[in-house]
């Protein structure tokens, strides 16, 4: 139980050295990263986005309460309908915003969504 392994280092012998020129030089940028920092814009055409301002951007998605004036009493949820960006957002996290509704809703607004 006490036994402790040493592992070998990954890259101890020189045939790895010998990839790379020197081990300061700049990266390759791919055509494709030059493309999207130029344009600004990914390969689907939505903004290219920080994390804090993705984040941003995905908190503006609400989920609403509607009174009806002439039906007294009568509530429902309606949500606010996705932008380009967040669709493919929620897509690749494979999310779907529609599904999420807050645990202390009433019942009935599990049933409408």
């Amino acid at each position: 139980m006490g036994q402790t392994r040493r592992f070998k280092p990954e890259y101890s012998g020189t045939k790895h050295r010998a990839q790379h020129k020197s081990p300061v030089a700049p990266a390759r940028v791919s055509e494709s990263a030059r493309i999207k920092a130029g344009t600004k814009l990914t390969s689907d055409w939505l903004p290219v986005h920080r994390l804090t301002t993705l984040l941003a951007d995905l908190a503006t998605l609400t989920l609403n309460e509607v009174a009806i004036p002439a039906w007294r009493g009568y509530r429902f949820p309606l949500m606010s309908e996705p932008t380009p960006l967040q669709t493919r957002a929620f897509q690749l996290m494979d999310i779907d915003p529609t599904g999420i509704v807050p645990s202390t809703s009433p019942a009935w607004y599990q049933i409408l969504l």
